[in-house]
C-alpha cells in the first residue's frame, strides 16, 4: 500500500517532539500537558503500527471468511479495516 504520510522511522527528541531524520520536526506536544511525553511515544510509533497491522490483517483476512459471522474475530478484523482506513485517509 502507497502511504500517504512521511515514511518512519519516526523518532522522539527529548521533550515531546517527533522527528524523522536528525533535522525535521514533524510533531510535538505541549510540554506542560502531564501526558505529553506519552502522546509523543504514540504518534512516533504511529508508521511501526500501521505496518504491523497492516500485515497483520493481511494474513488473517484469508482465514475469516470460515469463521461464523458473529465471531469475535470478525469484529476485531473489522476494527483493524476500520483503524488502517482513519490513518490512511
Amino acid at each position: 500500500m502507497e502511504t500517504k504520510h512521511t515514511p518512519g522511522p519516526w523518532s522522539l527528541l527529548t521533550g515531546a517532539a517527533v522527528q524523522i531524520g536528525t533535522d525535521r520536526i514533524i510533531a510535538s506536544t505541549n510540554p506542560d500537558y502531564e501526558l505529553a511525553r506519552a502522546d509523543a511515544n504514540l504518534i512516533a510509533a504511529a508508521p511501526d503500527l500501521l505496518a504491523a497491522l497492516e500485515t497483520t490483517l493481511a494474513i488473517c483476512t484469508h482465514r475469516w471468511r470460515a469463521l461464523p459471522s458473529d465471531a469475535p474475530e470478525k469484529a476485531a478484523i473489522e476494527a483493524a479495516r476500520a483503524a488502517i482506513a482513519k490513518a490512511t485517509a
